[in-house]
């Protein structure tokens, strides 16, 4: 499930938390966190979290889990789901407990200092594996494209016409990023 998503302590980038009437006594709290994460890496949910990528069908895996794990706690109030999705919040500066789940133990999902519009002062440079050759990303798009081009493989017009208006004073960048 996505580190950003309600189910993992998160709401976008920010510690989620809804104001809930519920708490948790903290021995209690650490035994439905083990057992959180023991179901979790189980092979039964293993094999369900890999059976789609779909954000929503991973929501409603992780919300089976979480509900199975208070269950087995005898915790049947719909409150106490809210309560164990605001820990990450609630906890934030005990170790102990952020040390229990995958999502707080693992979690480097910070928001970027790129947006759209930022300014990029240079391009990056690829090396081949023996530092034998040095190339801009850009450099690296253009000689690409052109290699489609002559070999007739690129049939999509609107990437040739990229190609033809690449300005040489902005650097090709390329952000990618995980739900995951």
């Amino acid at each position: 499930m996505g580190m950003t998503h309600s189910s993992s302590g998160k709401s976008g980038f920010k510690l989620y938390y809804v104001p809930v009437d519920y708490k948790f006594e903290k021995e209690t709290l650490i035994s439905i966190l083990k057992l959180e994460e023991e179901l979790r890496f189980s092979e039964k949910y293993q094999s369900l979290y890999s059976q789609s990528d779909n954000i929503e069908y991973l929501a409603n895996i992780t919300k089976t889990i979480q509900l199975e794990a208070l269950s087995k706690h005898g915790i049947e109030d719909e409150k106490a789901l809210i309560a164990l999705r605001n820990v990450r919040h609630d906890y934030m500066n005990d170790t102990q407990i952020n040390k229990l789940s995958v999502y707080m133990r693992l979690d480097h999902c910070v928001k970027g200092l790129i947006e759209c519009g930022s300014k990029i002062e240079q391009d990056i440079y690829l090396y081949t594996i023996n530092n034998s050759e040095k190339i801009t990303l850009k450099q690296f798009y253009i000689q690409q494209l052109e290699q489609l081009k002559q070999s007739k493989q690129l049939e999509q017009l609107e990437q040739l016409e990229q190609l033809e208006s690449i300005n040489d004073d902005i650097p090709l960048v390329i952000i990618g990023g995980s739900m995951t």
